[in-house]
């Protein structure tokens, strides 16, 4: 039986510049697609190809996405030597005081500033959706409306059912994120969790590592 691990959390509000340092900052996010499963697994892979004292993750946890991850893989997370904090929606609202003042930091501009990279692998049909209509009702959707494009870029790998992927709305969607500078990590052909098979798998995860090894050039 697993023992329990638990990432690092405070009450104390989270400030950028609070956490400034000669390290690369990746802003790992999942969403509600099945591809989440691998997350223990992508995790793995970069704690094997950079050390502590040149990368730090902070994780985002989508609502949906925590229905793929079990105890035993968050205990997994949680003793990864690069992962420093996790994130989800609840944490936008955990003001000090129980209640905002004009004191409090905003989490989802301060995650924004921190992060050299923000990385969403997976990315789920409902996210992209929501994404290219720049709805912004959840802390990941929130970075990414108030992401700064000129500073940090972004790198999503979409993985969904063939038929979500072929769907005719989408291919405009993905087309919008590049136009916006959005590196898109096309999904492959493979038996996908549902049993069909066809174009819509996430990229295998040293895909992912190799792109965050380049844009952050460690």
């Amino acid at each position: 039986m697993a023992t329990t691990q638990t990432i690092p959390q405070t009450t104390t509000p989270f400030l950028a510049s609070d956490h400034q340092d000669s390290k690369k900052h990746l802003l790992l996010a999942t969403t509600g697609s099945v591809a989440t499963i691998k997350l223990p697994q992508l995790l793995s892979a970069l704690s094997k190809t950079f050390s502590p004292e040149t990368l730090t993750i902070h994780l985002i946890l989508s609502p949906s996405s925590k229905n793929f991850l079990s105890p035993a893989d968050l205990c997994e997370i949680g003793a990864n030597p690069l992962v420093s904090r996790l994130w989800s929606d609840a944490d936008e609202w955990a003001f000090p005081s129980g209640v905002y003042t004009r004191e409090c930091p905003v989490l989802h501009i301060e995650l924004r500033k921190w992060a050299d990279l923000l990385v969403v692998a997976p990315l789920s049909a409902n996210t992209l959706s929501s994404v290219t209509v720049g709805r912004c009702d959840g802390l990941l959707l929130s970075v990414l409306r108030a992401w700064d494009w000129a500073r940090a870029g972004i790198v999503v790998a979409p993985a969904m059912n063939t038929l979500m992927w072929t769907h005719p709305v989408t291919s405009g969607q993905v087309e919008t994120l590049k136009a916006w500078g959005v590196e898109v990590l096309m999904p492959v052909s493979k038996v996908l969790a549902c049993g069909d098979e066809g174009v819509g798998g996430m990229v295998g995860v040293e895909v992912v590592v190799e792109t965050i090894g380049g844009r952050l050039r460690i």
